[in-house]
């Protein structure tokens, strides 16, 4: 004999789901309790009609039923597309964003100019090859020795990256690997 109480435990605020704890006893004299979340759209406070709901035949709506689901219908259409995640890209916008890239347009402009993400406009520029990713230039020796003479005669980081044309965060890096790391 199986014997069943559900108790609701929690419901939320705007009646959208409910936790219902089911305990009993099974057919072997064991009890057993556990608890359930259930969604609750027909006592959801907001006013949501399901899309199940609206084409239920059996549902009788009164008028001022009908006028919600009108409106719920109303602002489903106010929502437009914008895009979201994994749109194409046009060979269009392709060409587009080559053009703008060899124009001097920065990334970000063609970015905001295009509707898409700085990233896939990078990606974009990338498999076209128009957009190198930069290197530091390579320390020669003269410079090397050079960097090296200063840091004898007591010059500062930065005056040494002022005479080389170098950031001092190079000139760091530079003595650091001078050292043997």
């Amino acid at each position: 004999m199986d014997r069943k109480k559900e108790t609701v435990i929690y419901r939320h605020p705007q009646g959208r789901y409910e936790v219902v704890e089911i305990s009993g006893t099974d057919l072997f004299g064991g009890t057993y309790r556990y608890r359930e979340t259930r969604r609750t759209p027909k006592r959801d406070a907001r006013g949501l009609l399901r899309d199940e709901d609206l084409c239920a035949p059996a549902i009788r709506l009164t008028g001022a039923e009908q006028a919600e689901v009108g409106e719920t219908a109303r602002r489903k259409e106010r929502i437009q597309y914008k895009g979201g995640a994994r749109r194409p890209v046009t060979g269009a916008e392709r060409a587009e964003i080559c053009r703008l890239w060899e124009q001097g347009e920065p990334v970000r402009g063609i970015a905001e100019r295009t509707g898409r993400a700085a990233g896939t406009v990078r990606i974009i520029l990338n498999a076209e090859g128009l957009r190198d990713r930069r290197k530091p230039p390579l320390w020669t020796q003269e410079e090397r020795r050079r960097m090296w003479d200063m840091l004898r005669r007591g010059c500062t980081t930065r005056q040494i990256a002022d005479a080389l044309g170098r950031t001092e965060n190079a000139i760091y890096c530079e003595r650091r690997k001078g050292r043997g790391g």
